[in-house]
């Protein structure tokens, strides 16, 4: 058995986390086994702590080492398993700590370590058990719930289509996560479903508010009877706020063309949506239970079509459409429908503010 390459993360200095800024990505690369990134923790003059991540050949299980020099030798500080782990300043002490998170996968039962640089060991500083019931953690998000709350967002797989999302943040010195399955009916549920239609969808910053917010999925109008391989979902986004879910936003979410449509609440339980991936066009619709899924033209209000760069469209299949943007490979259009009832159509500035490229 060899190793893979381990790469380091420091634990003590004055840097910033190398190549992040309000969102890094997983200290863990499921190509090469291994990934981190230089970081600091703490403003001392003392020799940095180095965390090697690593995993071994023929294994799954992932594990790290956190190493430092006294006397230009190296010794071990702390030597464990993990299944995901972020190097932040989450309790605000303006030192940065590590988190680690491990997840027992037969029980479905995940707890997180939040440790700081104690000299010749790490500290630990605080626990707490993590309430999602993870196979495994996919991603870290580093961000903030609000001006006053730093936090990370760990985006998991429960298996079989489903995906949840964690949150961790402090009271002080004390780890906190707050319920996101429900056990606590007031709290709200975060829970997530792939399938065809609907992509994996990670923690994000939806309306560009500078804070981080949290994906459940649910099925829109007209969906909800059908088996999950057939439903397309809106997505609620959802803060925290007293240690409770609460939604923020409603949207539409394409990962296939990678853009979103925030819904105005005059939308909610009303509109919805057909994916028609033949002509590449995503069509909005009131719904009405008598005439179903269908677009037709007195129940179209909008629909947002696609174009991808590499092919060459003719320019009268967008004649008449409004130019949204473009990414790096994909041209957005809108065109609006012939539904009469007219409240339900987007103005100008809404648009503005409800078309996010992804």
């Amino acid at each position: 058995m060899g190793e893979s390459t381990p790469k380091s993360a420091e634990i003590s200095g004055a840097e910033s986390v190398s190549g992040s800024g309000s969102r890094s990505d997983s200290l863990s690369d499921s190509q090469s086994g291994s990934l981190s990134d230089s970081q600091s923790v703490s403003e001392s003059s003392e020799p940095p702590s180095i965390v090697l991540s690593y995993t071994l050949l023929n294994q799954t299980e992932k594990a790290f080492s956190v190493l430092k020099y006294k006397d230009k030798k190296p010794f071990e500080q702390l030597a464990s398993t993990y299944s995901c782990m972020e190097v932040a300043d989450i309790n605000k002490d303006n030192q940065n700590e590590l988190i680690i998170v491990n997840v027992n996968k037969e029980l479905k039962t995940a707890y997180a370590s939040m440790y700081t640089d104690g000299g010749d060991r790490l500290e630990l500083i605080s626990n707490t058990p993590l309430y999602g019931g993870a196979v495994d953690y996919i991603r870290v998000t580093k961000g903030n719930l609000n001006k006053n709350t730093p936090a990370l967002f760990l985006d998991y797989s429960k298996g079989g289509g489903q995906s949840g999302t964690d949150v961790l943040y402090c009271y002080g010195s004390r780890l906190f996560c707050p319920d996101s399955v429900g056990s606590n009916p007031a709290a709200g549920i975060i829970s997530r479903q792939v399938n065809d239609y609907m992509a994996e969808i990670y923690s994000f910053d939806i309306d560009n508010d500078g804070f981080v917010e949290i994906p459940s999925t649910t099925p829109l109008p007209g969906y909800e009877t059908l088996t999950k391989p057939e439903q397309i979902c809106a997505v609620q986004w959802y803060t925290v706020q007293n240690d409770n879910f609460t939604q923020k936003a409603y949207s539409y979410f394409s990962g296939k063309y990678r853009f979103a449509l925030l819904f105005p609440n005059r939308w909610m339980g009303v509109v919805s949506a057909i994916a028609d991936f033949n002509s590449n066009d995503i069509i909005f619709i009131s719904y009405d239970a008598k005439t179903g899924l269908k677009a037709a033209e007195d129940n179209e209000i909008m629909r947002i079509h696609v174009v991808e760069k590499e092919t060459e469209e003719d320019d009268n299949a967008v004649n008449g459409m409004r130019f949204l943007g473009e990414s790096e490979d994909i041209k957005y259009y809108a065109a609006d429908g012939n539904f009469k009832n007219k409240n339900l159509s987007l103005t100008e500035s809404e648009f503005k503010d409800s078309f996010v490229l992804l």
